[in-house]
């Protein structure tokens, strides 16, 4: 919008006559003409303005979309039900949004949100400092308002911000800002600044218009700037934003894996409603304005904690925090009691809820190493993570970020600690003696429900923690406290309330030592803080002088503030002692249960419930499901092929990929993999060969830099490839203390990240000789390929005493036949068209996973030739029609062609079993049931001739298709008309009493997936009016080919069972549904689903 136009609405604004009245009365007060007040005015309302230009937001949007999108997740992690509520709200008042302030972007993220699904733009409040030159003005386009840091004694300006909000209302605009007016330094929630909250109360009053104030809460996996926010809380400098600081931030942004951005919004509040949620509001004059403010401030910070979803970055680090380092299952198991406590307080407060714990940590776990917080040493399943030191303070920031959650237990671990030493029959009275006095002690840490609710949540989490029958003999004398508390999975008081007690012990110990005669002011001290923490951790005095931050050592100051112990209000130094001892009392109890938790970890044998590893009603449960009921015993082998079995693709690709695009892939080597990719290709399929031919390539290579390719290409490609089912399966086994193994063809350095990832120890493989730390140039005879699998199995089965019998052997390949053959339980997993023949010709099971490894350019291409196979088959049906002289041979020509070359273009294979009963008994009723587009095209592969099908009426006018089943013969029914579709069905009678077939899918419509849906009777009716017997016809998978919704070709074995025709000439009206009952039962019984009872 021109200058000219934006300046003409300011003198509009300025001039209105309310606006005109109060400049007059400051004028007045400030003893300044009203010209002077109107031209300082002006100024202050050219400074504020902002309006939505629909083009600039348009492109504003997208830009932004696009750069979040590079670091993080391309979709924003929302609640539908949240926003349709929000939706509803929105047309019916002005909204003030109420953000959390992690991270520069989360207004934008709102924006990006509410813009994806059709909902208005609000303005957005932000500070002057990011008014930057060349930016200010477009941004100022996207309704931001930039407001000035301190204005505290500028009347004027104070009246040119509160008039501009009450005319922004009163055109129905919303609003957003971040209440906690600065991003937070430490991740937890910090105290809510009254300003614009205030201004937007008061605007609401002046028009007489409510506002409705929604929280919003965002949450980051890992957030861009958090290195510099928490080096800020040690006294670093905060860089200055300038147009070269945004570039920077948006590049390292886009630049760095990042993982979910989660976003949640609550229940609205009113400016004058009080709730149900009964609030702690802190008596403190200095923080607190208007208690109405206040109130609404309050309330909405509450309401804000209760909607912050959790990370699972965030949990892992509350664990490694805790128990200093960790195996990946000790990670799994300390999570999975992390998430049963915050489930316990908010069942969907989990931000990967419903994902396989194993897949949540390991894609957290990645997260972490790669920004450097996490790191970890050592191989396989004795691989331990811990916090990198230097990063202490991220990994803090982090676990703060559900540190809500855990602070009543926190409290309750103390206070248990406690009352070990209670007299007799004053433990339960010094247990809540001591609730309320941690209550008091970190008031300025966290927020609180008023103090008879925050009472029955802190019983209901020492129910929850303890169990009702141990809950309610705790406060008895003879009950063993400490051994209850030794024995607790987690104590979560030594991470979350340490970082506080040493800051607060700094401030307590800065208070002591202060010379008396120099003059006490606050920010001399807190500088004198941070050097005394250093002082303090070098003596021993403290254990982390992360600790030592700005944002703790300030809410120290405030307790003693609050305590009335400041040197400022009179030095006492026996209440200074006081506090140093309280301080010191509480840490030793904490330390105490760090000791219960650093014994844990010797010898701790982690378990995690099943059901966090296998989500209940999931298509894993069911894969799973003959394992968990099955045997257990570590008797019992599962043995695991890697390529399109454990990951979606081939990790040698990925490992080769990496090397070369890495620029240190020598001459040699690539010759040598090259020599070897024809000798595969020549050989048939020798992998012994090729893979000695590509060793020899590597030869004086040292072996580090082959782990070090092999962890980077697990980070960004191949942990993200590992199938959900597969993990599944794994956690399955593991869980029944089945042996697990990685069989694989693959290399050490592809296999075992995958292996750590799983918790697999043990690794059978395909190995290069390595000397010194180089490779030699040889691989270890035998390769572990084909036969020498089945060697690298029969080892195992030896060594380890298994029982080959009871085995599992997962793989997609036909070349590991020799070992499939030997073990009792073959599984092949998205088998190759061989092995998907052999295993239906064996009764082998087969698990299919859902794959997006077709390339969809080649389905593309595969579904246009399948359509354009309908000219040839035209042609070849005219040719054999016009020889002689028939039409019926010429139709069925033409029918013949569309099936064979259809499925042949398709890449369709049949794997058949009983072909023999398609011809035994014709005329026939054949029936099949519909899985897929495709099954049309394999219907009339296997049928052939002699036949017409029964088909819906809205082919009939489907261009090209309708004519050619209309020229076939096909019976259309209208589906919506039940009278007329049995009428319709009178000419199949018809045909089959003339010796012509009828072939039917008895469900009426394809299936979502491979789920048998319930039979319609015409099919029934006909064969048995007829009198003419029903061959039932099982397509096993035609689900693979093309899945209901999908409209592309997949290349696929589709497994067929023709079952022997069932005659039908005892059958009538009274056994019909009995007879359709068991025919339903042979298709369940072939697709391994629950079958129908039978009277």
């Amino acid at each position: 919008m021109s200058n000219q136009t934006t300046n003409a609405k300011i003198k509009k604004i300025l001039s209105n006559n309310d606006f005109q009245k109060i400049l007059a009365r400051l004028s007045v007060q400030k003893g300044i003409s009203q010209v002077q007040a109107n031209i300082e005015a002006e100024t202050y309302l050219q400074e504020l303005f902002a309006e939505h230009d629909p083009s600039v937001n348009f492109g504003f949007i997208e830009i932004f979309q696009y750069l979040i999108g590079q670091g993080f997740d391309k979709n924003i992690d929302t609640d539908t039900a949240e926003l349709k509520a929000l939706s509803r709200l929105m047309r019916r008042h002005p909204v003030a949004f109420v953000l959390t302030h992690k991270s520069y972007i989360d207004l934008v993220v709102l924006m990006i949100v509410l813009a994806r699904h059709g909902l208005p733009l609000p303005f957005l409040f932000a500070g002057i400092n990011l008014d930057m030159p060349g930016v200010g003005k477009i941004v100022r386009n996207n309704g931001v308002i930039f407001i000035r840091r301190s204005f505290k004694d500028n009347i004027i300006y104070k009246a040119a911000l509160r008039y501009y909000i009450s005319w922004l209302l009163k055109q129905q605009s919303h609003f957003m800002w971040a209440i906690e007016g600065t991003r937070s330094r430490t991740g937890k929630l910090v105290w809510p600044q009254m300003g614009i909250l205030k201004y937007i109360a008061e605007a609401e009053q002046d028009i007489r218009q409510q506002v409705k104030y929604v929280p919003v809460s965002i949450v980051y996996d890992l957030i861009p700037d958090v290195d510099d926010m928490t080096t800020e809380t040690r006294g670093k400098k905060k860089k200055p934003e300038t147009v070269k600081w945004m570039i920077n931030y948006l590049r390292k942004m886009s630049s760095e894996k990042l993982g979910k951005i989660s976003l949640r919004i609550g229940e609205p509040a009113d400016m004058f409603e009080r709730g149900d949620d009964l609030l702690n509001l802190p008596k403190d004059a200095e923080v607190l304005t208007d208690s109405t403010i206040s109130r609404l401030a309050f309330r909405l910070i509450h309401k804000i904690n209760k909607i912050t979803p959790v990370t699972t970055v965030s949990l892992i680090c509350n664990a490694l925090l805790s128990k200093f380092s960790l195996t990946k299952r000790g990670v799994e198991s300390n999570v999975s009691d992390l998430m049963r406590i915050i489930e316990n307080h908010k069942i969907d407060a989990l931000v990967d809820r419903g994902m396989p714990i194993g897949e949540s940590v390991q894609r957290a776990l990645n997260l972490l190493v790669q920004a450097g917080i996490v790191k970890f040493q050592g191989d396989g399943l004795h691989t331990k993570y811990t916090v990198n030191r230097d990063k202490y303070l991220q990994a803090t920031y982090y676990a703060n970020m559900s540190v809500h959650h855990l602070v009543h237990r926190s409290f309750i671990e103390l206070a248990l600690l406690k009352i070990i030493d209670s007299k007799s029959g004053q433990s339960q009275i010094d247990f809540w003696k001591e609730i309320m006095s941690l209550r008091d002690f970190f008031k300025f840490e966290f927020f609180y429900s008023e103090k008879d609710k925050f009472s029955s949540e802190i019983e209901s989490e020492l129910k929850y923690m303890l169990g009702e029958k141990v809950t309610n003999e705790i406060f008895n004398k003879k009950t063993n406290v400490t051994s209850i508390l030794r024995t607790q999975n987690l104590l979560v008081a030594p991470v979350i309330l340490s970082n506080y007690l040493e800051a607060y012990k700094v401030v307590a110990e800065g208070m002591l030592i202060w010379d008396p005669t120099v003059d006490f002011e606050e920010q001399a001290f807190v500088e004198y803080c941070l050097f005394l923490g250093e002082e303090m951790h070098w003596l021993g005095q403290i254990k982390r002088v992360e600790a030592v931050s700005l944002p703790f050592l300030q809410n120290g100051i405030r307790l003693a503030k609050n305590l009335k112990i400041w040197p400022e209000e009179g030095f006492d130094k026996d209440k200074i002692i006081e506090f140093n001892k309280w301080v010191d009392n509480i840490t030793a109890r904490v330390n105490v249960l760090l000791n219960y938790t650093l014994e844990q970890r010797v010898n701790q044998d982690y378990h995690i419930p099943v059901e966090r590893e296998i989500i209940p009603g999931t298509k894993t449960e069911k894969i799973t499901m003959e394992i968990l009921e099955g045997e257990r015993g570590p008797h019992i082998g599962a043995f695991f092929d890697l390529d399109r079995t454990l990951i979606n693709g081939f990790s040698a690709k990925n490992f080769v990929a990496s090397r070369l695009l890495s620029g240190r892939f020598t001459s040699q080597e690539l010759i040598a993999q090259f020599a070897g990719a024809i000798s595969y290709a020549r050989d048939t399929g020798n992998f012994g060969k090729m893979a000695a031919i590509s060793a020899n390539g590597v030869k004086g290579i040292d072996e580090h830099v082959f782990i070090q390719v092999g962890e980077e290409v697990y980070r960004k490609k191949l942990a993200e490839a590992i199938y959900p089912e597969s993990r599944a399966l794994v956690s399955a086994h593991i869980e029944m203390g089945h042996t697990v193994a990685i069989i694989s063809a693959a290399t050490p350095y592809q296999v075992e990240p995958i292996a750590r990832d799983l918790c697999i120890d043990i690794v059978e493989c395909t190995r290069l000789e390595v000397i010194d730390g180089k490779f030699t140039g040889k691989i270890i005879e035998p390769a572990c390929w084909g036969a020498g699998k089945a060697i690298a199995g029969q080892k195992l089965v030896e060594k380890l005493h298994l029982n080959i019998r009871k085995s599992y052997f997962y793989t997609d390949s036909a070349e590991d036949i020799h070992l499939l053959e030997i073990v009792g339980n073959p599984r092949p997993v998205n088998p190759d068209t061989k092995l998907s023949g052999i295993a239906f010709q064996n009764d082998w099971p087969v698990l299919r996973y859902n794959d997006a490894h077709n390339s969809r350019i080649a389905g593309m291409v595969r579904t246009g030739l399948s359509l354009g196979v309908v000219i040839p088959a035209i042609l070849n049906g005219f040719s054999k029609g016009t020889t002689n002289m028939s039409w019926n041979e010429g139709v069925e020509s033409m029918m013949r062609s569309i099936g064979d070359l259809g499925t042949y273009v398709a890449g369709i294979t049949l794997s058949i079993k009983g072909e023999e009963h398609l011809w035994s008994h014709r005329p026939a009723v054949f029936i099949l049931n519909h899985q897929s587009n495709a099954d049309m095209l394999i219907a009339i592969k296997l049928i052939r001739k002699e036949a017409r099908g029964v088909a819906k009426m809205e082919l009939k006018k489907m261009p090209v298709v309708g004519q050619i089943l209309e020229a076939s013969g096909t019976i259309f029914l209208d589906r919506t008309d039940k009278e007329k579709a049995i009428e319709a069905l009178k000419p199949a009678i018809d045909s089959l009493k003339s010796g012509i077939s009828i072939v039917i899918f008895p469900e009426g419509t394809r299936s979502y997936d491979y789920t048998l849906g319930s039979f319609k009777k015409g099919a029934f009716h006909i064969a048995m009016e007829a009198g003419v017997p029903i061959v039932p016809i099982v397509l096993k998978n035609a689900h693979d080919v093309m899945p209901r919704g999908k409209n592309i070709f997949n290349p696929a074995l589709v497994e067929v069972i023709i079952h022997p025709p069932v005659l039908t000439h005892d059958w009538n009206k009274s056994n019909l549904d009995v007879k359709i009952r068991e025919i339903r039962n042979l298709y369940l019984k072939d697709l391994k689903q629950p079958l129908d009872e039978v009277e």
